[in-house]
């Protein structure tokens, strides 16, 4: 029986997993420009590839131990912020014939015909605010199962 006070501590681990591989590795770059993020990396195969191995592994331990803490659902957002990216991708290749660009306030975006637009910012916007709210959902869904 684990004591009241390691339970606690074990609640943090999925939300740190999860915020620091979306906001502190994938959402980070040498620059401030949002094209030297690494999420960037996801549209070459074979990193994509280590990425999704990464996040289907977490997927699958989230979903085993889902029922032993709600917290632990947040092993899934990884692979939400992943297929996220990669099922909005092919817009952005139609219409502006370039990645997304995923941009806080306080990174420098590129400018211009190439720079980053206003559907960029709310694409990329929802495409973080999900991956960070579906393990929410889900445990909202598989509340009664």
């Amino acid at each position: 029986m684990r004591s009241k006070k390691m339970e606690k501590i074990l609640i943090f681990i999925p939300l740190a997993i999860t915020f620091g591989y979306i906001f502190f590795y994938m959402l980070w770059g040498k620059e401030p420009n949002p094209k030297t993020f690494r999420y960037n990396r996801l549209f070459k195969n074979d990193t994509l590839i280590k990425h999704l191995v990464f996040a289907i592994c977490f997927f699958i331990l989230g979903m085993f131990r889902l029922k032993s803490h709600p917290a632990e659902a947040y092993y899934t957002a990884p692979l939400v912020f992943i297929l996220l990216i990669k099922l909005s991708n092919p817009l952005f290749r139609n219409l502006y014939n370039r990645n997304i660009i995923i941009a806080t306030r306080w990174d420098r975006p590129p400018k211009g015909k190439n720079g980053i637009k206003v559907l960029d910012r709310i694409i990329g916007a929802l495409i973080v605010i999900f991956s960070l709210i579906s393990p929410i959902i889900l445990n909202i869904l598989l509340q009664d199962i």
